[in-house]
């Protein structure tokens, strides 16, 4: 991806983008604006009720990583210390740092991994059979959560890791 495309997917990333549901509008309903089965980002990471799927997302992680080059995982690595002040600038809350830079760059992998074994011909086969995370009766779950507006990490870092991922199958 070049740089002048990075940059039309960064606009408006000056202002926090990912942030949590105000609280007049959650008391509404807590569940419906709040991840049930899995944390994706800083605003939810480590939060007890959620971390029970996580030997499934590291997992995902080690899958993803054993097939992609040591080339492709420090271009995106570069890609997120080179963007890591505007992808720290997408959230109002926050971690450390350093733990934060892993935490989106391990997140973007799972989300990887698991669109890949939902949606990738050659791996849904193998995935349907004994993967956990896809049955139908977790599915639907990880989705929801997944679109939450607090359970988000930036579409323009998730597209470079795509980009990344597709150049390396095509290699």
């Amino acid at each position: 991806m070049k740089d002048e495309e990075v940059e039309d997917l960064e606009w408006g990333l000056e202002q926090v983008s990912i942030n949590e549901v105000p609280r007049n509008i959650r008391q509404a309903s807590q569940k419906a604006y709040t991840p049930q089965l899995i944390s994706i980002g800083p605003l939810h990471y480590r939060k007890r009720n959620l971390t029970s799927i996580s030997k499934h997302k590291v997992n995902y992680q080690e899958k993803f990583l054993q097939r992609t080059s040591k080339k492709t995982l420090e271009s995106f690595w570069s890609f997120i210390d080179l963007k890591e002040k505007v992808i720290l600038n997408c959230y109002e809350a926050l971690i450390d740092e350093d733990e934060f830079v892993t935490m989106i760059f391990y997140d973007a992998l799972f989300i990887m991994e698991l669109f890949s074994r939902k949606y990738v011909k050659e791996m849904k086969k193998d995935s349907e059979i004994k993967d956990f995370l896809l049955k139908e009766t977790w599915s639907a779950g990880f989705e929801r959560d997944l679109i939450l507006l607090e359970n988000q990490i930036p579409m323009f870092l998730l597209e470079h890791v795509y980009q990344l991922y597709q150049h390396h199958n095509l290699d």
